[in-house]
């Protein structure tokens, strides 16, 4: 609440009343004269008047009545000059007076004067003090209505104390506890003080604004704020372990993890195939990171791609395709048909292309006791080599059969 000089000066009830607004149809009260009449009360309808009788010997017996205003309640002007009759609030119509009267049961004569005084202002403190005055006249009553107004003068918005300087704080660290921030105003015993806080990202660095804003009872607002200054730290790059993977496994999808030190960072990547074969290299791949402040860190993940697997050799060919490597099977006939060709077989490697060699062999030719024909045996390779130097052989072997007398 406002504060004042002394409060034997001020009669709060008079200056606040009741805090609701009341309208002209609500409550009256009485205003004691030392005029004579008599007291009429009216308890049902919340109001009490006097009625009067002049004591102007030229009023010929006019009946006057004097009604006082509940007090309104105080208003602001923060303007720099002070306050003026004209920066009171709108005055009330004589319509409005004249509805506000009958309302309350005051008989009124048709078509009645207005007339409007305004005295003050009287100053207490800060409190400026007006009263209204309206009289509506008639040949036969008078009525004067009395509205007491205030207006706190208030140009000075509110002050805050205790608050904390700029400082510098690196990423990532505690920040400052929040201050105990006061807001002090010459009128107003109590001070709203509202705290909020946001952060700013810069190009290398952070910054935290604490701002405070104080408002008084009259609506000055004053604010201030503290800045904490967030330095940029060494950023933190993570990349995966070096790795040794087979040909036939997929290469890992480039991967790392950054924490960042308060400052927008961007992050490189370069990867370098050393010279080799398609089963066997080696990947290096270097990321390389660098702050807004010119901070660089780099990390290296090296991965060796191998090949230990040999090259699978399957036989399709007509005469072989049931044939395991080391089997054996008779001929008797044209050989040509039993020896290997390549198109026999079917031949894979998980990597790369192999080479295949094959190969027909005459290993032994004699005479079988009693027949007088030949009986030979042949020995059919298939060697599968891919560039690794893993390798996989096949082979069978023939016993043929020549009936023929050589």
């Amino acid at each position: 609440m406002p504060r004042s000089n002394d409060a034997s000066d001020i009669n709060l009830s008079w200056l606040f009343g009741s805090l609701l607004t009341l309208s002209l149809s609500t409550l009256f009260f009485l205003s004691i004269t030392s005029l004579r009449g008599q007291n009429i009360s009216n308890p049902e309808r919340g109001y009490a008047q006097t009625v009067l009788q002049s004591m102007d010997p030229g009023s010929k017996g006019q009946t006057k009545i004097n009604i006082t205003l509940p007090p309104s309640e105080p208003i602001c002007l923060v303007n720099s000059l002070p306050p003026t009759v004209h920066d009171l609030p709108s005055k009330r119509s004589r319509e409005e007076l004249i509805a506000a009267m009958e309302n309350i049961g005051q008989q009124m004569v048709r078509d009645p004067s207005l007339t409007l005084v305004v005295s003050g202002p009287d100053i207490v403190g800060s409190h400026y003090l007006f009263v209204r005055t309206y009289t509506l006249s008639g040949t036969e009553s008078q009525i004067d209505i009395e509205e007491k107004l205030c207006i706190i003068w208030d140009p000075n918005p509110p002050v805050l104390a205790n608050i904390p300087p700029d400082c510098t704080r690196s990423c990532g660290a505690d920040l400052p506890d929040w201050p105990q921030v006061q807001g002090i105003d010459l009128e107003w015993d109590h001070v709203v003080v509202i705290p909020s806080s946001n952060v700013i990202e810069l190009a290398c660095g952070e910054k935290v604004k604490r701002s405070w804003t104080a408002i008084d009872g009259c609506g000055n607002i004053s604010e201030a704020s503290q800045i904490i200054n967030l330095t940029s730290q060494m950023p933190i790059l993570t990349v995966p372990e070096d790795t040794i993977i087979h040909c036939s496994e997929g290469i890992p999808a480039p991967d790392y993890i950054m924490v960042e030190g308060c400052s927008k960072i961007n992050v490189g990547l370069k990867e370098i195939v050393s010279p080799g074969i398609d089963c066997n290299y080696f990947l290096t791949r270097v990321w390389t990171a660098k702050d807004a402040c010119g901070q660089v860190v780099r990390d290296t993940q090296v991965i060796q791609v191998i090949d230990t697997i040999p090259p699978d050799i399957i036989p399709i060919g007509p005469m072989i395709a049931n044939v395991k490597s080391g089997d054996e099977i008779v001929v008797d006939g044209d050989i040509n048909s039993a020896l290997l060709k390549e198109e026999d077989l079917e031949i894979r490697d998980q990597c790369c292309t192999p080479e295949c060699i094959i190969s027909n062999q005459l290993i032994t030719q004699k005479l079988p006791d009693g027949t007088g024909g030949t009986c030979t045996k042949w020995k059919c390779t298939a060697t599968v080599s891919d560039l690794c130097g893993n390798t996989t052989e096949y082979h069978y072997f023939i016993l043929h059969l020549n009936t023929d007398t050589p």
